[in-house]
């Protein structure tokens, strides 16, 4: 069920979305996964970190991840680190963990935004529930969610190596093309 605080918010803003349903999955990565290819772009996580002793929220593509010793340099705070889930646990009632709306304000938390959406496409995110998803046009998200910009300390996340060397090694493997030997080259012509 998504959270009701976050559908009361959106629909007290007159705000244009699209609640969708999909098979649950516990992690954000896996929820995009299940996404069209256009829809899974624009999938927003959040990332729960404690900037000098605050609780803040980040939001930012599910294929990004947050660098912390660069954050902390761009927020000139003293410290930044993730949040542990019993910290921040009672903050977002009614709320699955890991299925935490990216609308800080309406919890009462300070947000950040990373520039690095699609700003011409929607947005994705879940609702409060593993199975629960809000999709609704970016400029909405960005009117109704408050977040401050957030122009570094968020970087494109790695892919698994291991997955990309399981998925080349057939193509490395394939026998390879016999060669023809080498002609010897003619001797030079000497006069």
């Amino acid at each position: 069920m998504p959270s009701l605080l976050l559908i009361d918010y959106l629909q007290r803003c007159n705000a244009h979305f699209q609640l969708l349903h999909q098979a649950p999955a516990e992690t954000t990565a896996a929820s995009a996964r299940q996404l069209p290819r256009m829809l899974a772009r624009n999938f927003a996580k959040v990332v729960m970190l404690r900037v000098d002793e605050e609780l803040t929220m980040t939001v930012l593509p599910v294929h990004y991840r947050v660098s912390l010793e660069v954050m902390r340099n761009y927020l000139c705070a003293n410290q930044v680190e993730l949040a542990v889930e019993r910290q921040f646990r009672t903050q977002f009632p009614r709320c699955e963990l890991g299925a935490i709306p990216p609308i800080a304000h309406i919890y009462g938390l300070r947000g950040f935004l990373a520039p690095v959406f699609d700003e011409f496409a929607d947005i994705v995110f879940k609702a409060g529930s593993h199975s629960e998803l809000v999709r609704m046009p970016f400029g909405e998200f960005r009117r109704l969610a408050h977040l401050d910009p957030l122009n570094e300390g968020v970087v494109p996340q790695l892919r698994d190596t291991a997955r990309v060397r399981r998925r080349l090694l057939p193509l490395i493997n394939v026998a390879a093309v016999p060669q023809q030997p080498r002609r010897a080259l003619a001797a030079p012509f000497v006069r």
